[in-house]
């Protein structure tokens, strides 16, 4: 909650201040949603990576490397199976980082329609164990799922409070994650 206003902050801003790179590309592999981590690491607001090629994002830079890899797994993932890797990538000021990446499939009767990607800094958060990573991918993933069905189309007959205590739900268990986040971290 905003001491200030009184009020809950919306959800983009709950998802720019966790420190995870969340992002959602459609099946043409353009962005369709990203957060601000995932900006800070292409050097472009969320809003400039939006209709963006992957391509695109990775560009000439320090990135470009990791392209044909990328590539092999995003076509994995548009065939419906889920995709997790851990990487060392260098950011674009040259720091060496430690990542866990996870690529799931978002599914419409049967068909791939996009890819959610989500991606742990693990020098960061300081967490190597494969059960926390794979939960914390698993949780961030589905509420990001849920904000952007939630947010694009409402169920048939779903009361409009259900809704907005569903989406409410899962706001509050991002802002509990980044608490503990922050209190792992010291800050």
């Amino acid at each position: 909650m905003d001491s200030r206003s009184g009020e809950m902050p919306d959800d983009q801003s709950v998802l720019d201040h966790i420190p995870v790179v969340l992002a959602y590309f459609g099946a043409d592999r353009c962005n369709v949603f990203a957060n601000a981590t995932a900006g800070r690491w292409f050097g472009m607001s969320p809003g400039e990576m939006r209709g963006r090629h992957v391509r695109d994002l990775f560009g000439d830079g320090p990135y470009a490397v990791a392209l044909p890899y990328i590539d092999t797994y995003i076509d994995a993932v548009l065939t419906g199976a889920t995709q997790g890797f851990a990487s060392v990538c260098a950011d674009l000021a040259g720091t060496v980082h430690h990542l866990h990446a996870t690529f799931s499939p978002d599914l419409a009767d049967r068909d791939v329609i996009g890819f959610y990607v989500s991606v742990i800094d693990l020098d960061l958060i300081g967490r190597d164990d494969p059960a926390t990573i794979a939960a914390m991918h698993g949780f961030l993933i589905a509420a990001l799922a849920e904000r952007e069905r939630l947010g694009h189309t409402l169920p048939a007959g779903l009361p409009t409070s259900e809704v907005k205590a569903r989406l409410q739900d899962a706001m509050n268990s991002l802002r509990h994650l980044l608490a503990e986040i922050r209190r792992d971290l010291g800050a």
